[in-house]
């Protein structure tokens, strides 16, 4: 039911077509079977049942576009939160592989200095041992 429309049946109606009275902008906005018209100011259209029905269930379908629109919607963005966690922990794993590959490189360029530096002392030691053996 539209709360905008005060709805009554109009049992003084002569004709044998059922008739629906609909008020708009009723003060009250309750169903109402009175016939005093001085509590409103807005004119009452009669519809007829199928004209009302019609339009009820104009209403109805406009509500369930609504709801299946903002339920699209809602949908929308969960999906789109889950793609942006997703995208996070992508980016988290390949900082972490990049973190990961630079360790690994820092360890292999440490182990080639000391590997230098050994020889080096090697080449020394070698030298030195020579000198001697010239001067010896």
């Amino acid at each position: 039911m539209d709360p905008d429309n005060n709805i009554t049946n109009n049992d003084s109606n002569s004709s044998s077509e059922d008739c629906v009275v609909l008020s708009t902008n009723s003060p009250n906005r309750t169903l109402s079977t009175e016939t005093d018209t001085s509590k409103t100011t807005t004119p009452k259209v009669k519809l007829s049942k199928t004209e009302y029905m019609q339009r009820k269930s104009e209403r109805e379908a406009k509500k369930a576009e609504e709801q299946a629109i903002k339920a699209e919607k809602k949908r929308l963005a969960e999906e789109l939160k889950a793609k942006k966690a997703a995208e996070l922990q992508l980016e988290k794993a390949r900082k972490a592989e990049e973190l990961q590959l630079e360790k690994a490189r820092k360890a292999e360029e440490r182990a080639r200095k000391a590997e230098e530096l050994q020889l080096e002392k090697a080449r020394k030691a070698e030298e030195k041992a020579r000198k001697e053996a010239e001067i010896a």
